[in-house]
């Protein structure tokens, strides 16, 4: 499932909204209690005028969008103005590129402005004009020819230069993403790439700085995002999902996307190894007016088949930037997809390379601990975090005020 995800800010709370092609779920947290994320609220309806975790109807999706906000306001007694949104999907793209700024200080001290020319100026390239960026997500740091430095602010030399992850989205995504949003009368504050906030909900720092690979499997899309020595590395989007695998059950077994869905997820498996030749399922003790007997071997040949094209395309875009096999913290599998029988499985033998089922970490609330709420809690922990930094940035510190910079210049559009 492709997701688009809101975040609501009154105070210390904080709100995220995903928006996907089958429902639009939100949440309501109030900080860190005793170490967990405290959910107040939790509400979800089906979505309307969402295809591909595409807003095909601007009307239909902000009528929604404002029945969920209404229920949220209920539920918790809280109220909303400025929103911050996470979005994802095949219209997301990203590249690596390169900024140089000559030191500015006669002493040759580098300063913060140093690192903003610098980045600027890996910003300053070329793109289609129907796409805009929306990060520019520094990678390493080179002072004078001395690679892999990860924060050059106070160090000594003559050349800054930078390399950075640019990452692009479709403009009339965005400017339809705004009208829906507007039309309920909320502001939109900030937008992130969703993938920045699954991999903070599911990995730890160790993980990341090991070499990680998250990657989300939804109905319209998945996404990828690798992470090494705590930095992003690439961000990409793999052109087969969750949705496929109900379409190629649908035309396979001839029967109808609700009942593929239903079969896949109750029935499925994606070892054919794994299922006896001669287990069978009579649909008519499942499904009402519904008759007939399928092979749940034939349910799990027509799964593996597209999970097994799915890793293969995963496998050779980390082969593209030299990643293949070489990431030992593994991938991290979140998404409607994840749940999966055998997924892990199947990713170990594809891939080469550890694998587990990411859930939310450290939040209260049961139903939430879910690979499908991967990025709808992350984009929570980002918001904590960043909310935390600007909070303490009135100690006057040259420090948070170092980080606010970087913050800004990452993350906000």
């Amino acid at each position: 499932m492709q997701f688009i995800y809101f975040m609501f800010y009154k105070k210390d709370t904080i709100c995220g909204l995903d928006i996907g092609s089958s429902f639009i779920r939100a949440i309501i947290a109030k900080g860190v209690k005793d170490g967990e994320v405290e959910v107040i609220g939790f509400v979800e309806l089906p979505s309307a005028g969402i295809r591909n975790g595409m807003i095909v109807d601007i009307n239909e999706a902000s009528s929604v969008i404002k029945e969920i906000v209404k229920k949220i306001e209920e539920e918790t007694d809280e109220d909303f103005n400025d929103v911050y949104i996470s979005i994802s999907g095949p219209h997301i793209a990203a590249k690596v590129t390169k900024g140089v700024a000559m030191v500015s200080k006669a002493d040759g001290e580098i300063s913060l402005e140093d690192v903003s020319r610098a980045l600027e100026n890996a910003s300053a390239v070329s793109i289609n004009q129907n796409r805009q960026i929306l990060h520019v997500i520094p990678q390493e740091f080179v002072v004078d020819n001395e690679r892999n430095i990860l924060d050059p602010v106070g160090m000594y030399g003559l050349k800054l230069e930078v390399n950075a992850l640019i990452i692009e989205v479709f403009t009339p995504f965005l400017r339809n993403l705004r009208k829906a949003v507007n039309l309920v009368g909320l502001n939109i504050a900030g937008i992130i790439a969703s993938g920045l906030c699954s991999s903070l909900a599911v990995s730890s720092k160790r993980e990341r700085e090991l070499g990680l690979l998250v990657l989300d499997i939804g109905s319209g899309s998945s996404n990828l995002i690798i992470h090494e020595e705590d930095k992003v590395l690439h961000v990409n989007n793999i052109p087969l999902n969750a949705g496929h695998i109900t379409k190629d059950l649908a035309i396979g077994l001839q029967k109808s996307i609700d009942i593929a869905e239903r079969l896949k997820i109750n029935c499925g498996d994606c070892l054919t190894d794994n299922v006896d030749k001669k287990e069978t399922i009579d649909l008519s003790k499942i499904f009402e007016n519904e008759n007939g007997i399928i092979r749940r071997r034939e349910i799990a040949e027509i799964i593996e088949a597209r999970v097994r094209e799915l890793f293969e395309a995963v496998a050779k875009d980390l082969k593209k930037v030299g990643r293949q096999k070489l990431l030992p913290a593994g991938v991290v599998l979140v998404g409607g997809g994840a749940k999966l029988n055998s997924l892990v499985d199947l990713a170990k033998e594809v891939l080469g390379m550890p694998a587990r089922i990411g859930f939310p970490r450290s939040v209260n609330l049961s139903e939430l601990n879910d690979p499908i709420y991967a990025n709808l809690t992350g984009i929570i922990y980002w918001a904590l975090e960043t909310e935390n930094i600007i909070a303490n940035a009135g100690k006057e510190s040259p420090f948070f005020n170092k980080i606010i910079k970087w913050f800004r210049t990452t993350f906000l559009p």
